[in-house]
C-alpha cells in the first residue's frame, strides 16, 4: 500500500514539474535585464553614483532628449536591485513624459520597457501588463530594433511567469526578443542575450532536441568569452547541469553525473561567495536540492552528504515557498525509500505531498 501511494505522489510531483519545468530553474531570471555588477561589496557605492549621473542628465534641460535617452540606455544596470526603485520610477517617468513632449516614439516605447521591468521585479502583475499594452501601442515599423528586442524580451518574461501553460508563446517572444538583439547589435547586451538564450535552451531540453541545445550553449560561451561575469558564468554552469544529467539520463554513464555535480556545485559557489544579486537566489537553493539528487543516483551514494544539501535547502526556503519546501521532502522520501527505510518515506512523502498540493495551488 505505501509502495502504490508513493508511486501515486511522485507521478503526481513529476506531472507537475513537467508543466512548471521551463519555469522551475528560470523562474527569478525574468526581472535581469541589465549587466550585472561584478563585485557585489561595492554595489552600493557604484549604483548610487550611477543614479545620480543619471539625473544629472535627464533632469538638466540643457541637453536634447536623445541624449538623455542614450544616456540611460547606455547606463542600464538597476533592475535587480530593488531598493533602488524607488528612485528609478520618477527618472523613468520623468523621461516617458519629455518623449511624449518631444514625440519621439522610440523613447517612449523604452520608458514603458523600463517602468514595466521595474514593476515585473515587484512582482505587481497588473502594473506590468499595463505598461507593457501602453508600449506595444508605439510599436511600428520606425520602432529601434534595440528597444522592439527589450519589449519581446519582456513580454516573454511576463508570459512565461504568469502564463505557464502558454509556454510556446513564451518561447515565440524569446526568439523573435533574439532576433531583434542579433539585428541591431549585442555589444553591452551579452548578459540579456544569455538570459534569453538560457530559457531557450530550457525548451530545447523539454522537446529533446540536443542539438538545439548545444548549439545555445556554443553561443552562450561565446558570449562569456566576451563579457565574463559571475551572473553569466551562473547562467551557463545551471544550464551544463541540465545538460550532463541529460546526457546521463540517456547513457547512465556515471562520469556525466559527476560533471553535472561539478557543475551545480560551482553555481552554489559563486552563490556561496556573495556574488550574485538577491533575485538568483531562489534558483541556488534549487541547486541544493539538484545536487542531492544527482548524488543519490550514484553507486556509492552518501546518504549524510545528500541529507546535508537538502538540510541547507530546507532552511534557505522562504517558509511560504511551499513548491521548494515540497520538493526537500520528495527528494528525503526518496532517500529513504530506496535505503530500506520505509516508515520515514511514508511520513516525508505524505509531508512533500502536502507542501505540493498548497503550492501548485497557489502557483497557477
Amino acid at each position: 500500500m505505501l509502495f502504490v501511494i508513493f508511486c501515486i505522489f511522485a507521478i503526481n510531483y513529476q506531472s507537475v514539474l513537467m508543466k512548471m519545468k521551463p519555469f522551475r530553474t528560470v523562474f527569478l531570471f525574468f526581472m535581469a535585464t541589465f549587466v550585472f555588477v561584478n563585485q557585489s561589496h561595492s554595489v552600493a557605492f557604484y549604483n548610487d553614483s550611477k543614479i545620480d549621473s543619471l539625473y544629472g542628465v535627464v533632469y538638466n534641460p540643457d541637453i536634447t532628449f536623445l541624449q538623455k535617452l542614450k544616456t540611460v540606455d547606455d547606463l542600464g544596470g538597476l533592475s535587480l536591485y530593488p531598493e533602488y526603485f524607488h528612485k528609478l520610477f520618477p527618472l523613468f517617468n520623468h523621461l516617458l513624459e519629455g518623449g511624449k513632449r518631444v514625440g519621439n516614439k522610440n523613447g517612449i516605447l523604452f520608458s514603458y520597457n523600463s517602468i514595466a521591468d521595474l514593476y515585473l521585479g515587484l512582482w505587481d502583475k497588473e502594473s506590468a501588463n499595463t505598461y507593457l499594452d501602453s508600449a506595444s501601442m508605439y510599436i511600428n515599423k520606425l520602432s529601434d530594433i534595440q528597444y522592439l528586442a527589450s519589449y519581446y524580451r519582456m513580454k516573454a518574461q511576463y508570459v512565461q511567469r504568469y502564463f505557464p501553460d502558454r509556454s510556446p508563446e513564451a518561447v515565440s517572444y524569446y526568439q523573435k526578443s533574439l532576433s531583434y538583439y542579433e539585428k541591431s547589435g549585442i555589444k553591452g547586451k551579452e548578459a540579456d542575450l544569455v538570459i534569453i538564450l538560457r530559457n531557450l535552451t530550457i525548451d530545447g531540453f523539454q522537446r529533446n532536441d540536443s542539438a538545439y541545445v548545444c548549439k545555445n550553449i556554443r553561443r552562450m560561451a561565446e558570449l562569456k568569452k566576451h563579457n565574463s561575469s559571475p551572473m553569466i558564468d551562473f547562467l551557463l554552469m545551471d544550464v551544463k547541469v541540465n545538460l550532463y544529467s541529460f546526457y546521463y539520463q540517456n547513457t547512465s554513464d556515471e562520469i556525466y553525473l559527476d560533471s553535472a555535480i561539478y557543475c551545480a556545485k560551482e553555481c552554489l559557489g559563486l552563490y556561496e561567495e556573495g556574488l550574485l544579486p538577491d533575485y538568483y537566489n531562489h534558483i541556488a537553493i534549487d541547486l541544493y536540492v539538484t545536487v542531492a539528487e544527482l548524488m543519490n543516483k550514484r553507486k556509492d551514494s552518501d546518504v549524510s552528504r545528500i541529507d546535508s544539501f537538502l538540510y541547507i535547502a530546507g532552511t534557505k526556503y522562504d517558509s511560504a515557498d511551499s513548491v521548494g519546501l515540497a520538493r526537500v521532502y520528495y527528494m528525503k522520501a526518496r532517500m529513504f525509500y530506496e535505503t530500506n527505510m520505509i516508515d520515514s518515506a511514508e511520513v516525508v512523502a505524505l509531508k512533500a505531498q502536502k507542501y505540493l498540493e498548497v503550492g501548485y495551488k497557489s502557483y497557477y
